[in-house]
């Protein structure tokens, strides 16, 4: 039932009403009519509103599923985040590390240079 009018209270057409409320008796069979077509109304409400929690509860689900994604996502994100600064960080030390090497074979060259220099000068 919607709003807990009966179907009767919801038919406001062509004098229905009034003769419902106001007139004579409808007779028997009309009223089993109004009342088969009130039960239908409300059998086809209560599968039209169980469908919409059906669909109520698949959304929650697929939005529960969705934030926990979003979540991972989120928390990979950081992952890869701290793993390019580690990156960065190894590739500074190794580009230093190659200067230091270049320096120290650069000063190696040199001073056997000289050694061969002070060689030939004895």
């Amino acid at each position: 039932r919607v709003h807990g009018d009966t179907f009767l209270e919801l038919l406001p057409m062509a004098g229905v009403r009034g003769a419902v409320s106001n007139g004579p008796v409808l007779d028997d069979e009309f009223q089993q009519h109004v009342r088969a077509l009130e039960s239908l109304y409300v059998q086809r409400l209560s599968v039209a509103q169980a469908e919409a929690e059906r669909w109520r509860l698949l959304y929650q689900a697929q939005k529960e599923q969705s934030d926990a994604v979003e979540m991972e996502l989120a928390s990979t994100r950081r992952v890869v985040a701290d793993l390019e600064a580690n990156i960065d960080e190894l590739v500074r030390e190794n580009t230093a590390m190659a200067e230091s090497r270049n320096q120290a074979v650069e000063k190696y060259n040199q001073l056997r240079q000289a050694a061969i220099q002070l060689q030939n000068f004895k």
